[in-house]
């Protein structure tokens, strides 16, 4: 018999988008291999030496001490609102959780294109697509405020 919190638990997961939340969407073939869940989103934009080098986008789940990202896209600088940047050329997927295998390499078309960012603490928003080598796709669509990281 389901406890009370269980309940709720899973009302919850039901009512968030792909039990992930209402900042994100995560969807493809890549479901069917890799755990995808995930609590939150964060956008990122990491600085080195006080410039941009990449926009960051972490699919987590976790507390602190056992945080996990089964989904981290990264787009390399220059990174312009609007404009596609190709993640095989100029960027990466990542998965990071432990014990658990890494996406295979990314093949075209993969791509990501960020819709909003602006100042810190700003909406960023966007949206993915990728093929891996062996034909498995991810697609994601993300929001959440820009952070900054680095110096």
């Amino acid at each position: 018999m389901l406890g009370r919190r269980s309940i709720w638990c899973m009302l919850g997961c039901l009512l968030s988008a792909a039990c992930g939340g209402a900042d994100g969407d995560l969807s493809g073939t890549a479901a069917r291999d890799y755990d995808l869940s995930y609590s939150t989103v964060r956008v990122q934009q990491q600085l080195a030496a006080g410039a941009p080098v990449a926009m960051l986008v972490l699919y987590e789940r976790g507390g602190q001490n056992d945080r996990e990202t089964p989904v981290k896209l990264v787009a390399n600088w220059p990174v312009e609102v609007g404009k596609s940047v190709d993640l095989v050329k100029g960027g990466a997927l990542i998965h990071v959780v432990a014990g658990g295998a890494q996406f295979p390499d990314l093949i075209a078309p993969s791509s990501a294109t960020f819709q909003q960012f602006g100042q810190p603490g700003e909406p960023a928003s966007g949206e993915f697509s990728a093929t891996f080598v062996g034909g498995t796709t991810l697609n994601g669509k993300f929001s959440a405020q820009l952070e900054v990281i680095g110096q």
